[in-house]
Protein backbone atom coordinates (compact mmCIF):
# COMPACT_ATOMS: atom_id res chain seq x y z
CA UNK A 1 0.00 0.00 0.00
CA UNK A 2 1.05 3.50 -0.67
CA UNK A 3 0.17 6.54 1.38
CA UNK A 4 -0.26 9.87 -0.27
CA UNK A 5 2.96 11.81 -0.42
CA UNK A 6 2.46 15.37 0.86
CA UNK A 7 5.10 16.68 -1.53
CA UNK A 8 3.29 15.11 -4.50
CA UNK A 9 -0.03 16.49 -3.30
CA UNK A 10 1.44 19.98 -2.85
CA UNK A 11 2.96 19.87 -6.34
CA UNK A 12 -0.38 18.72 -7.74
CA UNK A 13 -2.28 21.57 -6.08
CA UNK A 14 0.35 24.08 -7.20
CA UNK A 15 0.08 22.76 -10.75
CA UNK A 16 -3.69 23.29 -10.69
CA UNK A 17 -3.28 26.76 -9.21
CA UNK A 18 -0.68 27.93 -11.73
CA UNK A 19 -1.52 26.03 -14.92
CA UNK A 20 -5.28 25.60 -14.60
CA UNK A 21 -6.05 28.76 -12.62
CA UNK A 22 -8.48 26.89 -10.36
CA UNK A 23 -10.17 28.81 -7.57
CA UNK A 24 -9.17 28.26 -3.94
CA UNK A 25 -12.48 26.47 -3.39
CA UNK A 26 -11.83 24.07 -6.27
CA UNK A 27 -8.28 23.47 -5.08
CA UNK A 28 -9.54 22.59 -1.61
CA UNK A 29 -12.08 20.18 -3.08
CA UNK A 30 -9.47 18.53 -5.30
CA UNK A 31 -7.07 18.18 -2.38
CA UNK A 32 -9.78 16.56 -0.27
CA UNK A 33 -10.78 14.33 -3.19
CA UNK A 34 -7.24 12.98 -3.51
CA UNK A 35 -6.97 12.39 0.21
CA UNK A 36 -10.27 10.51 0.15
CA UNK A 37 -9.07 8.49 -2.86
CA UNK A 38 -6.00 7.35 -0.93
CA UNK A 39 -8.04 6.62 2.20
CA UNK A 40 -10.21 4.31 0.10
CA UNK A 41 -7.17 2.59 -1.42
CA UNK A 42 -5.65 2.05 2.01
CA UNK A 43 -8.90 0.78 3.51
CA UNK A 44 -9.11 -1.79 0.70
CA UNK A 45 -5.41 -2.72 0.93
CA UNK A 46 -4.80 -1.45 -2.60
CA UNK A 47 -1.65 0.03 -4.05
CA UNK A 48 -2.08 3.21 -6.07
CA UNK A 49 0.03 1.93 -8.97
CA UNK A 50 -1.71 -1.45 -9.17
CA UNK A 51 -5.38 -0.53 -9.12
CA UNK A 52 -7.62 -2.33 -11.57
CA UNK A 53 -10.88 -1.55 -13.27
CA UNK A 54 -12.66 -3.61 -10.59
CA UNK A 55 -10.99 -1.55 -7.88
CA UNK A 56 -12.28 1.61 -9.55
CA UNK A 57 -15.77 0.15 -9.68
CA UNK A 58 -15.46 -0.41 -5.92
CA UNK A 59 -14.41 3.20 -5.47
CA UNK A 60 -17.42 4.39 -7.44
CA UNK A 61 -19.69 2.15 -5.42
CA UNK A 62 -18.20 3.62 -2.23
CA UNK A 63 -18.95 7.13 -3.48
CA UNK A 64 -22.50 6.17 -4.39
CA UNK A 65 -23.03 4.56 -0.97
CA UNK A 66 -21.98 7.85 0.59
CA UNK A 67 -24.79 9.46 -1.42
CA UNK A 68 -22.49 11.80 -3.33
CA UNK A 69 -24.13 13.57 -6.24
CA UNK A 70 -23.02 12.47 -9.70
CA UNK A 71 -21.35 15.86 -10.22
CA UNK A 72 -19.27 15.35 -7.09
CA UNK A 73 -18.32 11.84 -8.19
CA UNK A 74 -17.24 13.16 -11.57
CA UNK A 75 -15.09 15.81 -9.89
CA UNK A 76 -13.52 13.21 -7.59
CA UNK A 77 -12.69 10.95 -10.52
CA UNK A 78 -11.38 13.90 -12.50
CA UNK A 79 -9.15 14.88 -9.59
CA UNK A 80 -7.79 11.33 -9.32
CA UNK A 81 -7.22 11.06 -13.06
CA UNK A 82 -5.36 14.37 -13.26
CA UNK A 83 -3.32 13.45 -10.19
CA UNK A 84 -2.36 10.20 -11.92
CA UNK A 85 -1.33 11.99 -15.09
CA UNK A 86 0.76 14.56 -13.28
CA UNK A 87 2.32 12.12 -10.83
CA UNK A 88 3.13 9.16 -13.00
CA UNK A 89 2.22 10.15 -16.55
CA UNK A 90 -0.47 7.47 -16.74
CA UNK A 91 -2.82 7.46 -19.70
CA UNK A 92 -5.79 9.79 -19.09
CA UNK A 93 -8.23 7.10 -20.12
CA UNK A 94 -7.27 4.79 -17.24
CA UNK A 95 -10.16 6.17 -15.20
CA UNK A 96 -13.27 6.43 -17.34
CA UNK A 97 -15.73 8.94 -15.94
CA UNK A 98 -18.46 7.68 -18.27
CA UNK A 99 -18.90 4.49 -16.21
CA UNK A 100 -20.69 6.52 -13.53
CA UNK A 101 -23.18 8.07 -15.91
CA UNK A 102 -25.76 5.35 -15.36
Amino acid sequence: MEDINNKDLTEYINYLRVNRNYSDYTLLNYENDIKEFFLFLNSEGLDYLDITYQDLRGLLEDYKNKKYKSTSIRRKISAARLYSVIRSHVCRSCIDVSIIAG
